[in-house]
């Protein structure tokens, strides 16, 4: 009798359940917890990915006049830059950005860069545009933050490398198409990339 009742209570107490659950749903309430969907954005993320494609084979971005700028910046990798690149455009990216494991190239994301100074308005809704100071390039990828290039040192301060070239201020912008990133796909930096963090190459 009474695995009767509990059984019946049971059978109850689902009903209200379900009950609730549609009354909860009908409201509007299922996605309360979900962010708000961008459909506009996803597309265009898709129709980058689909632009840059091309360039999981590094040989292909080497081919098309990205040249590679940078050793393994901590947590952002190296970086490949097309100097022909002066108007924004979303499917050509003013840098490709890679790591490299086992002598191979992996690409991970793509950066936007704008010269000198920061644009009014931005590609992506609510993403700001950062600002990278200007610096000196050595020949072993080192840095050193310069005003000019006048400024840079013939030799780097502490590993004496040769000076090669100045960069001015950027802002940027990076888009981690290709690698996840659970600081978002926008952020600055991506903390999954630690282990692949060595200057010396």
């Amino acid at each position: 009798m009474r695995k009767q009742l509990l059984a019946v209570i049971g059978v109850v107490l689902l009903t209200v359940g379900l009950a609730a659950g549609y009354q909860w749903y009908t409201e509007g309430k299922w996605f309360v917890a979900e962010p708000e969907k961008d459909f506009q954005l996803s597309k265009l993320i898709a129709e980058i990915r689909m632009a840059t494609q091309r360039y999981l084979d590094v040989e292909q971005a080497e081919a098309d006049g990205y040249v590679q700028i940078s050793g393994n910046v901590p947590l952002e990798g190296y970086h490949f830059y097309k100097a022909g690149i002066v108007q924004f455009d979303y499917g050509r990216p003013s840098a490709l950005l890679y790591i490299r494991a086992n002598e191979q190239w992996q690409l991970i994301g793509v950066e936007y860069a704008v010269r000198k100074d920061r644009p009014a308005e931005s590609p992506f809704p609510g993403v700001a545009w950062e600002r990278h100071l200007a610096k000196c390039r050595y020949a072993d990828w080192q840095e050193f933050l310069a005003r000019s290039p006048e400024a840079c040192p013939m030799a780097h301060p502490d590993t004496k490398s040769a000076f090669v070239t100045w960069y001015p201020d950027l802002w940027v912008i990076h888009l981690w198409l290709w690698y996840p990133n659970p600081y978002g796909l926008f952020a600055s930096l991506n903390p999954l990339l630690a282990p692949f963090d060595n200057r010396t190459i």
